[in-house]
């Protein structure tokens, strides 16, 4: 018979707590991290197939990324992957998707063109579903599913976001938004591969309706899910990944957790790991210095000392005051005015009026964001970075979260890992890294 303590439980965290302990097969395997050359971005992931952007344009390796291969982009889209946005490529009934910024008017584009290898050039279309104004891209508001492949807005539109679907990838229909949809933009979209036709989607920021929709119909109607992970700002979130049992979530939110998750029988979202990423201490991290006359004002964001000696390259280290939090924990430097001011990030103000605070400034800090990551079904283990992002720290970081809760750095991160992490032929990817999943 099972205990009171158990017969409350999901079915999902019943296994989890009669499961035996995980352990990884090997010593942990720690900068075993490869990374594209010259900048380039992983945009495309296809088993040993990869299609990457950089500064120079396009360019495909067949041999996952010992080579590379210039390939030709749309005729609308301009070479450089920073002016082209956050470009991603999805393969659907046998042809390649291409989401970028049009050269013509800055605008979203959806382009096409079939799969080619050796010196082959793409052919590509025109573009097939173009976005309104204000609208911008995101890697993972691309995506496609055995039947539609589908594509939202992401940025500012002026109308708000809309969601469109196609079957074919040449007749777009709108399925969401704009005057149907309150939300600032679209995160992603997600269809689930253990229930076909239902489709996730992930939005934000504040003001929203709601924060997390599901289709249960290919995306034709959509619904809110209903409690926290719907209605509640805190549990916003940016990826959306699946295994049989969980639904796990890259937060968008300076709570402090690095991923969560929710059961498929009640969708309560919950804590993955054990403890936050933020809390890691950095490998060989910066160094920190002590100061003693750190002037705050309460409900300000501005803090003043004639000692700090601030400089531009304070912006994103943490500040922690000691004695009484009279800045909240995990604040980190926004901007420097001068050797003797500086800013906060606003939503960490000083709660305490005072002129001769003692704190501690910088030291390596990870990235406050978790926005990107994926479980990889095979072993339950979530994978995810770590980003500056806009809520401070100074180091990017890859990271593994085992399924009893465990929490382990995998990897520092030279640039930024801003961009949609992939589970593919037993590699983890993301932007232009990537390296081989975790065995148990």
């Amino acid at each position: 018979m099972m205990d009171p303590v158990t017969l409350g439980m999901a079915k999902a965290d019943v296994k989890k707590k009669y499961a035996p302990v995980v352990r990884l097969s090997s010593p942990q395997p720690q900068q075993a991290t490869s990374q594209a050359p010259s900048g380039r971005a992983i945009v495309g992931i296809f088993g040993s197939t990869l299609l990457s952007w950089s500064s120079f344009g396009l360019s495909q390796s067949e041999n996952s990324g010992t080579t590379w291969t210039s390939k030709a982009l749309p005729a609308d889209v301009p070479t450089s992957a920073a002016t082209a946005g956050a470009g991603w490529v999805v393969l659907f009934k046998g042809n390649y998707y291409l989401q970028a910024k049009k050269t013509s008017d800055g605008l979203p584009g959806i382009f096409r063109a079939a799969p080619v290898t050796g010196a082959t050039d793409f052919t590509w279309s025109t573009s097939l579903l173009n976005g309104s104004t204000g609208s911008n891209i995101i890697s993972t508001a691309l995506a496609a599913d055995a039947n539609y492949i589908y594509w939202a807005e992401y940025g500012d539109p002026a109308t708000g976001p809309s969601v469109w679907r196609s079957p074919d990838g040449t007749t777009w229909t709108k399925v969401l938004g704009p005057d149907t949809f309150a939300a600032r933009h679209v995160h992603g979209i997600f269809p689930d591969p253990y229930n076909p036709g239902h489709v996730w989607l992930s939005c934000g920021d504040a003001g929203s309706a709601g924060y997390h929709y599901r289709s249960t119909n290919y995306g034709a109607t959509w619904t809110i899910i209903p409690g926290d992970l719907g209605t509640n700002q805190a549990w916003q979130a940016v990826q959306v990944s699946f295994d049989a049992d969980w639904i796990y979530f890259g937060p968008d939110t300076t709570s402090n957790f690095s991923a969560f998750k929710a059961d498929r029988a009640t969708l309560t979202p919950r804590w993955t790991g054990k403890q936050s990423h933020r809390y890691l201490p950095v490998p060989a991290g910066l160094p920190s210095r002590r100061i003693t006359d750190l002037t705050t004002t309460s409900g300000s964001a501005t803090i003043t000392s004639a000692t700090a000696a601030f400089t531009s390259a304070d912006v994103g280290s943490r500040i922690r005051t000691t004695g009484q939090n009279t800045i909240p924990i995990d604040a980190c430097i926004a901007s420097v005015t001068n050797a003797t001011t500086a800013a906060v990030y606003s939503s960490k103000a000083a709660t305490v009026t005072g002129s001769t605070t003692t704190a501690i400034l910088g030291g390596g800090a990870w990235g406050a964001m978790a926005y990107y990551g994926a479980v990889d079904p095979a072993t339950g283990i979530y994978y995810f970075v770590s980003i500056n992002g806009v809520a401070g720290g100074n180091v990017d970081g890859l990271f593994a979260v085992l399924p009893d809760g465990t929490l382990t750095l995998l990897d520092i991160l030279t640039t930024s890992p801003d961009g949609k992490v992939t589970i593919d032929s037993g590699k983890v990817y993301v932007r232009g890294f990537w390296r081989p999943t975790l065995a148990l």
